[in-house]
């Protein structure tokens, strides 16, 4: 990742604490939540807008106010943060950032989504989706007696080790189209973040959730958009998933087309 780096010397847990503790204050830009100054791993890194210290002590102002309100065992306020005993409050007194073996629920989100904002859940789909810019139709290719070959479409994600990722497809009417921003391919939108516009209709039933195949002689002549979504819902640490708040839709992706049925003869 440009512009991060972390270095540990040493073996044993108490170095596993401070090469954790490094990622999370390098990579997802976490606070150190000490309180004690001499602590030797201790990164001394409260950047401004840190999603696990805050300045003030209220629960609905603190970063992770939506962790309280969700009543996650554990998170609350407590005093101590960023290497001070006070001016500083921090979610909770387990995690890899007070010294603990693992992050704590606010820690786990904010790298969860430092992650998405590199990396896609869509791998890559056929056939490949002209710009969201263009108006472009996929070529239908004509069979026999002025019929249409069907029109597959396949996508490939990520692979979770724990969970799968839902995956769904839409095959709408150009008037129901939402306007989609476009986040995927360009790591600067994606890094930037931008939620993607609801859709009401219910999802087009497939057999396989990779696969999605179109018969246009089946279907009524008129412009369609044909979207497929994918969105990672995290796994649970019991009944709460590791992200409970994603402001910027990084979770989520999708990839569309626009499809024109001409009228029968």
């Amino acid at each position: 990742v440009p512009g991060v780096a972390a270095a540990t010397i040493g073996a044993g847990a108490k170095n596993l604490t401070s090469t954790l503790s490094s990622f999370g204050a390098t990579f997802a830009k976490l606070s150190d939540e000490t309180d004690q100054p001499n602590v030797p791993f201790a990164t001394r890194y409260s950047p401004a807008g840190a999603p696990n210290v805050s300045r003030v002590p209220a629960e609905q102002d603190v970063p992770w106010a939506h962790w309280i309100e969700a009543g996650v065992s554990g998170v609350g306020v407590y005093p101590g943060g960023a290497g001070q005993l006070k001016g500083f409050w921090k979610p909770t007194y387990k995690c890899v950032m007070d010294s603990a073996r693992d992050f704590c629920p606010p820690c786990r989100e904010a790298i969860v989504l430092a992650i998405y904002r590199l990396v896609d859940p869509i791998d890559s789909v056929s056939p490949a989706p002209f710009p969201y810019a263009s108006s472009q139709n996929i070529l239908l290719e004509v069979e026999s007696n002025e019929n249409y070959k069907p029109i597959v479409f396949t996508l490939e994600t990520l692979e979770p080790k724990r969970h799968k990722l839902e995956i769904e497809w839409f095959v709408l009417p150009e008037a129901q189209a939402p306007k989609s921003p476009g986040v995927a391919q360009d790591a600067a939108l994606r890094a930037k973040g931008s939620p993607l516009p609801p859709i009401d209709a219910k999802p087009h039933r497939t057999r396989d959730e990779h696969r999605l195949e179109l018969h246009p002689n089946q279907m009524e002549p008129g412009r369609w958009r044909v979207i497929c979504r994918v969105r990672d819902e995290t796994p649970k640490d019991g009944r709460d998933p590791w992200v409970l708040q994603d402001k910027h839709g990084l979770l989520q992706s999708e990839r569309a087309w626009w499809l024109e049925i001409p009228p029968r003869k």
